[in-house]
């Protein structure tokens, strides 16, 4: 009796000691997902970060645990690419295709997980060549893609629109001359026009929206091409950290250039 007792003891302890422990656990976990690290940066920085993998890719756990991530080391903005999606619109708006809601369906649900950590998600996108004036169609429909998109998905929708498009990495750019460089760079910044004029009337058309407009641009972008006489419209866009919001920037206008020192 005293044996089968002593086996009872051991039994029921070794499973108080096994709850005790998923209860600690489950207890450690919560405290982590609330962990903020040290303050290192001013709360007005913008930290951001690339997520160049499609929004399909990605399953609610996976997404939950990586906003939580982000939030812990002080992101605040998500730039997703979205390049994709210039395929998925039609005259009227969003396609109606499967395919299209299905991808939508995805943005908005990492939108919406993102935005439960407090993370910003801009639409993103980019092509060395986008800057050809014959391919200045891709960053279009993009434009077209995400402003279909806000307006489906008004509680899921991005903050704004940031390009990638890198005209410097074209190929042969490297050892081009500098009269061979100013033309792909003029190129670039015509771009610029012609994306901030469109985003420009979408925003008289649409005057709550306050999607912004912004260009990545390397901060060696003005010491690496001295010499091409640009107007520094570029530069001034890293410099103010200042997107094109609310239509009220024009890129041929309303910049000033700026030193060095960046």
């Amino acid at each position: 009796m005293k044996s089968i007792a002593h086996k009872l003891y051991l039994l029921l302890s070794g499973l108080a000691s096994l709850a005790a422990g998923i209860v600690i656990a489950i207890l450690l976990q919560g405290v982590i997902n609330n962990l903020e690290i040290q303050q290192h940066f001013s709360v007005n920085y913008t930290n951001a970060v690339w997520d160049w993998k499609s929004p399909s890719s990605k399953d609610t756990e996976s997404l939950e645990k990586t906003a939580r991530f982000l939030r812990q080391r002080q992101i605040n903005t998500v730039y997703l690419d979205v390049s994709k999606g210039a395929g998925y619109t039609q005259s009227t708006g969003l396609s109606q295709s499967t395919a299209a809601k299905s991808y939508t369906d995805a943005i908005s649900t990492y939108v919406s997980i993102m935005g439960d950590q407090g993370i910003r998600v801009y639409a993103a996108a980019g092509d060395t060549g986008w800057s050809k004036p014959d391919e200045r169609r891709y960053p279009i429909e993009v434009m077209k893609f995400v402003y279909a998109y806000n307006k489906s998905y008004p509680k899921q929708s991005f903050q704004g629109i940031e390009f990638d498009i890198e005209s410097y990495n074209q190929e042969g750019f490297s050892s081009a001359s500098f009269t061979d460089k100013g033309v792909v760079l003029r190129e670039f910044l015509e771009m610029v026009d012609q994306l901030a004029t469109q985003h420009s009337e979408y925003i008289g058309a649409n005057p709550a929206s306050r999607l912004e407009l912004g260009f990545a641009i390397p901060y060696w972008y003005d010491n690496e091409n001295i010499g091409v006489s640009l107007g520094l419209v570029n530069v001034q866009l890293l410099a103010n950290d200042d997107p094109l919001a609310g239509g009220k920037v024009s890129a041929d206008r309303e910049f000033e250039a700026v030193g060095d020192g960046l």
